[in-house]
C-alpha cells in the first residue's frame, strides 16, 4: 500500500488527515516542516505528499509551493 505523507505545520490537521487517511485503510505519516519533510522523502518510502502551501515554521526557507 502506498505511504503518505502528510505536511502541514498544525499539529490538529497532521493528526485529523492522518486519523482519516488511516480510518479509509491507507498508511499515512506525518511532517511538521519541508525540512523534516524532505528528510523523510529522502528516505524513499513515500510515494504521495500532501502539502501546506504556508508552512510558518520554515516560513524563510521554504513552503510548500518550491
Amino acid at each position: 500500500m502506498p505511504k503518505i505523507l502528510i505536511v502541514d505545520d498544525e499539529d490538529a490537521i497532521r493528526r485529523t488527515l492522518q486519523d482519516l487517511l488511516r480510518d479509509e485503510g491507507h498508511e499515512a505519516e506525518t511532517a511538521a516542516g519541508a525540512k523534516e519533510a524532505i528528510s523523510r522523502i529522502a528516505d524513499g518510502d513515500i510515494d504521495v505528499a500532501l502539502l501546506d502551501v504556508r508552512l510558518t515554521a520554515d516560513a524563510r526557507a521554504m513552503d510548500g509551493l518550491g
